[in-house]
């Protein structure tokens, strides 16, 4: 590649950069000055560089002109670049170039198109994409080009529409209908008074259908076909065209856009004004905004969008507007400005408000939003820094007094130089609860450890009184409490159904047992998940009491991956739950753990699967992944007792190194025997002793429904799927 084109390539793809990020400016003069660094070109390069590009060395719709390989492309771009920068007139210009450079390519044509629309110009645009149809058909036929289908698509699409709304508007093009020759007679001689007459096979076809449609709907509607719409001055006067968005009744278009994302409905207020003025009174229809990865012109787009959809509510306060918002910034360094525009918007009237914004700090985001009560916030998932020294959280969440669900994700915790220990930061006793607290239903901190040395929120968990709180979920946090106390707060959360504890420094399970044996928590709790920061010595409990049976009586779900708890504490924890109502069971990468037939009366580590099995005969999932204990004389335990195993619909045995084929044969072989049936789902993954030979087999001899192998696999927890441990 020579100097000047390496100049034209760093050019076009620099610019093309700009302009995704909103640089318009930028990115025309860089297309600007590719394109004349084209012309300057001799033609013997040029030659070169076409064939290089696998075209023609000179152009086929005129042989004596040669051009760049890459201007039609620069032109395009450039055409884009003036339609961002509102110079339309510029930008139909460069549309016309594309043409000009190579006018059998469909992408010249559907710019130029485009562009006259929004001129309000649409014959022109009619007679653009029938031009670029016509070039098309006859570059194909000609020069045997292959067209992409998607282009013709696009530009049969485009002209449709546009000859709907000139037919909707009495602009209907019309052909001269007096040219044509009068036929001959018998001797070759012209008869006067009467004009040569055509017949197209096709032609005859949609005659009949459109009387066949005639006598069936009426003579108001008419069927348009692709091969229809080059023939206007077919179409009988008495006919008509029907724009069912602007004719169909306001209450009938909400089952129509029912069934398109929000995505698709904002393009179709682009079609024509009314559309746009009918779509838009339509507010139900506008659910879910996804704006991840957005520019800031794109933000300020969308704000001018919503602010004209919320007028629409502004006198019903009782509606809703937005169901959902999702917002990230494409570039760093616009996180800043867009939040500040954006929050004067979403937060009127969307019920989940999701912002991934982690450069952002919360006192920044509790200064853009203003101090009015945010009554349509129901869920608030956030992502952003934590500033030390000045804990806005708690000012944050009292302006949305109806919110259930709350997610702070923290991957970073910013502190001052002054102020640069993290043990400064100090706890004090809430005295004004926010509104929220009444309604609040759902909790997540989720933190990166590495980063993040405090509790974020923690004043409100240990202070305040969340008498609706069903869910909590606290992962990669610090507790600077290490004492067996550590979590007796959770006894003021009387209606707790599921706790989250994963990967939070000084958090032991031992501490989190014993308080359960102290303090008298939820009688609710449903689902229980405990994985240490690091494995700590072994303990077992000493006793259990009547507040350790209430608190445990109605659990189903029990997770203790990762934990420092022996097999002992295990059968204590299930052998309080009432009504056989576990379901789910998790005890991988637990060390002290040892599969055993009999009751240990010395070794506190021995669990006893037939114990165990009796008191779970409900259960559906079984977890055992990454137990250092589990080889093929523990598993034929397991397979001892698969009768014990009826219900069973799960089973991941993943990360077990020493664990073979042959042993898991003859597990999944027994439980297929007593329960007449494969097991619906078995997983596998990392277990190098397993072959793919045995895995095949399993699946061929029916022995599981869904098997899950993959040997790669990095690890079992995978964030967001089966784990919060978040890491930046």
């Amino acid at each position: 590649m020579s100097k000047d084109e390496s100049v034209v390539e760093k050019a076009l793809d620099l610019g093309s950069t700009y302009f995704k990020s909103g640089n318009y400016s930028k990115a025309k003069d860089l297309f600007v000055k590719a394109i004349k660094v084209s012309y300057s070109y001799d033609k013997s390069e040029l030659k070169k560089l076409r064939l290089e590009a696998n075209l023609p060395p000179v152009a086929l719709h005129d042989p004596k002109k040669i051009y760049h390989p890459r201007l039609h492309k620069l032109y395009g771009n450039l055409s884009a670049t003036y339609d961002k920068l509102q110079n339309l007139d510029k930008a139909s210009d460069c549309s016309q170039r594309m043409i000009n450079v190579d006018p059998y390519n469909l992408k010249g044509y559907i710019m130029m198109g485009k562009i006259l629309q929004k001129q309000n110009k649409d014959k022109l645009a009619y007679k653009a994409y029938k031009n670029g149809l016509k070039q098309a058909h006859y570059a194909v036929e000609k020069f045997h080009l292959e067209i992409p289908k998607h282009l013709f698509d696009i530009v049969n699409r485009q002209k449709d529409l546009v000859r709907a709304r000139l037919v909707s508007t009495g602009q209907i093009i019309k052909e001269d209908q007096n040219s044509g020759e009068s036929p001959k007679n018998e001797e070759g001689m012209q008869t006067p008074g009467y004009k040569r007459v055509f017949i197209d096979p096709v032609e005859e076809q949609l005659k009949k259908r459109r009387k066949e449609n005639e006598n069936k709907f009426g003579s108001n509607i008419i069927v348009i076909s692709d091969e229809q719409s080059d023939n206007d001055n077919l179409v009988p006067k008495e006919l008509k065209y029907i724009d069912f968005v602007s004719e169909l009744p306001l209450e009938v278009l909400p089952l129509i856009f029912s069934h398109f994302n929000t995505k698709d409905i904002v393009k179709f207020c682009f079609v024509s004004t009314n559309w746009n003025k009918r779509i838009k009174a339509l507010v139900d229809i506008f659910k879910y905004f996804d704006l991840n990865n957005i520019s800031y012109q794109q933000a300020v787009a969308f704000t001018k969008f919503y602010e004209q959809l919320y007028k629409q509510v502004l006198g019903n306060k009782s509606i809703r507007l937005v169901d959902t918002i999702k917002f990230s910034s494409k570039i760093r360094s616009d996180e800043l400005r867009i939040m500040k525009i954006l929050l004067k918007y979403i937060l009127k009237s969307t019920r989940q408000v999701i912002l991934t914004i982690p450069n952002t700090v919360l006192p920044q985001i509790n200064a853009f939003i203003n101090n009015s009560h945010h009554v349509h916030v129901e869920e608030l998932s956030l992502m952003a820094s934590f500033q030390i020294d000045k804990p806005f959280e708690l000012d944050l969440i009292e302006k949305f007094p109806n919110l259930k669900k709350l997610e702070f994700i923290i991957p970073s915790a910013i502190s001052p130089i002054a102020n640069s220990n993290y043990g400064t930061y100090q706890l004090s006793e809430v005295h004004t609860y926010p509104a929220c607290m009444d309604t609040l239903e759902s909790m997540k901190i989720i933190c990166d450890n590495a980063k993040v040395k405090h509790l974020p929120l923690f004043s409100i968990l240990k202070f305040s009184k969340i008498p609706n709180l069903r869910y909590l979920c606290v992962t990669g946090a610090k507790f600077n409490d290490t004492s067996d106390s550590q979590f007796d707060w959770l006894g003021e959360f009387s209606n707790l159904e599921e706790i989250w504890m994963e990967n939070n420094e000084n958090a032991s399970l031992s501490s989190f047992l014993k308080s359960c044996c102290r303090i008298k928590m939820s009688s609710n709790l449903k689902k229980l998940t405990f994985r240490e920061y690091k494995i700590s010595s072994k303990f077992e409990l000493n006793t259990i009491n009547p507040i350790f049976e209430n608190n445990f009586r109605n659990l189903e779900s029990l997770d203790i991956m990762g934990s420092s708890i022996c097999g002992r504490a295990v059968l204590d924890i299930v052998s309080v739950v009432k009504n056989n109502s576990i379901y789910s069971l998790n005890i991988g990468e637990c060390p002290y753990i040892q599969f055993s037939v009999h009751l240990g009366s010395q070794d506190v580590s021995l669990l006893s699967i037939p114990y165990l099995l009796s008191m779970v005969p409900n259960l559906k999932e079984l977890y055992i992944p990454q137990l250092g204990s589990l080889n093929d004389t523990t598993m034929h335990i397991l397979t001892s007792y698969t009768s014990e195993l009826q219900n069973l619909v799960i089973c991941d045995l993943s990360f077990n190194p020493s664990l073979t084929g042959a042993a898991v044969y003859d597990f999944l072989q027994s439980l297929k025997k007593v329960r007449k049936r494969p097991l619906e789902n078995f997983v596998i993954n990392g277990c190098p002793e397993i072959s793919h030979i045995t895995s095949l087999a399993l699946k061929s001899q029916n022995l599981v429904t869904n098997l899950e192998c993959i040997y790669q696999r990095p690890a079992w927890k995978q964030f967001g799927l089966n784990s919060y441990r978040f890491k930046t």
